[in-house]
């Protein structure tokens, strides 16, 4: 006895190559945005720093 099964259909292929590099893509974009966000933030984070401690100078104390 010999197992005849029909090969897969060449479309089904063709649709796990197209999930296949979709979910590859998104991997990649969920780990180079995050880094590019941290490095971005690290180079900017002292004028951030700088900003928010002049507005909260500029506030001035609460008067109770």
């Amino acid at each position: 006895m010999s197992d005849n099964q029909p090969a897969a259909p060449k479309s089904s292929n063709r649709a796990l190559k197209i999930i296949l590099i979709v979910v590859i893509a998104l991997v990649v974009i969920c780990i180079v945005v995050p880094c590019c966000i941290i490095a971005l933030l690290t180079l900017m984070g002292p004028s951030i720093a700088n900003i928010f401690s002049r507005v909260t100078s500029g506030l001035g104390t609460p008067m109770y």
